[in-house]
């Protein structure tokens, strides 16, 4: 399943709400792999996460 980077960062908002953590920090995008495809790129989102 291919997910745009709006859908991803809000399933990555909802998983850090579901397990008890809190974002402590700025996210970043990392790109792994770059094509003019965008279908074929692949990044990851990073994000500084702590328990509450």
């Amino acid at each position: 399943m291919t997910h745009g980077f709006l859908s991803t960062s809000q399933l990555l908002v909802r998983q850090v709400d579901a397990h008890g953590y809190r974002f402590d920090g700025h996210a970043r995008e990392v790109t792994l792999n770059s094509s003019e495809n965008p279908d074929a790129s692949v990044a990851e989102l990073r994000a500084p996460v702590v328990t509450t």
